[in-house]
Formats: structure tokens, sequence, C-alpha cells
């Protein structure tokens, strides 16, 4: 799997991504409350097309509420029953954050959302361990 957004712009030959082995991509939909990537609904259809597997994500925003980024990522991305869906925490995010957002994705789409961020992750997730976000239990 590969992660993308609008900053890989020389990417444009899928069905070549595939025979080298990729089986699925992952693009940056949504950003904080407002921001959505200009390439995410092209780049959708055409990977689709190319028979790779297809993911969002969501980067968590400075200070937007979860729920309303959920929101945000949802009206915007459109996930479809298939498609992974993922929050990343990689610069900003806290616990309550990213909690709202997975709580809201859970409440929608009746499933859970991958949760990804290396160090940053790390620090949001310390003590909380309690959450039904952190254990993916059902609600």
């Amino acid at each position: 799997m590969i992660d993308i957004s609008h900053y890989q712009e020389q990417v444009a030959d899928w069905a070549a991504v595939k025979r080298a082995g990729i089986v699925a991509v992952v693009h940056k939909a949504t950003e904080g409350g407002d921001w959505t990537d200009e390439n995410y609904k092209r780049r959708k259809h055409e990977i689709k097309e190319a028979g790779l597997l297809w993911g969002a994500y969501h980067f968590a925003g400075k200070s937007a509420d979860g729920t309303l980024q959920a929101q945000h990522f949802l009206d915007f991305a459109k996930p479809e029953d298939n498609d992974l869906i993922a929050f990343d925490c990689e610069r900003y995010g806290v616990f309550k954050q990213m909690e709202e957002f997975c709580l809201e994705i859970h409440r929608q789409l009746n499933r859970w959302p991958v949760i990804y961020g290396r160090h940053r992750l790390r620090l949001v997730m310390k003590g909380n361990g309690s959450s039904p976000v952190t254990k993916g239990e059902a609600i």
C-alpha cells in the first residue's frame, strides 16, 4: 500500500503501480475542518479503474473538534463499503479529537477507522487505554 496526497503529482500510471506489486492506495482526502485535496476525487476513479484497492485518510487539524472533522471527511470523501478509512495524527491532534473522530465514523458507518501517526500517535495514546477507540470495542 502507498500513501499519497496532492504532493505526489508525478504519479500518473496507476496500472504501472499495480504491476510493480502495489495492491492499494490510501489518499489524503481532508485536513482539519475545512481543507480538501483537489486530486482526491479524480484519483479515486483512476485508481479504482486500475484495479487497486482504495482508501482515504483524514489529516488531523490543529483546532477543529473530532466530530466536526469526521463529518467534513465523510461529506467530502464519501467512502464506499470496501474503502479503507484512516485518521492521521502525524503532526496535530490530541486524544479527545481522535476519539471523537473515530466514534463519529463508527456511529455513521458501523466500522472503525485505522489510526496512524508515528511518534505523535504514541504521545496521543499514552494513558488512554480505557477508551473504546483504543480497544476497538463495539459500542
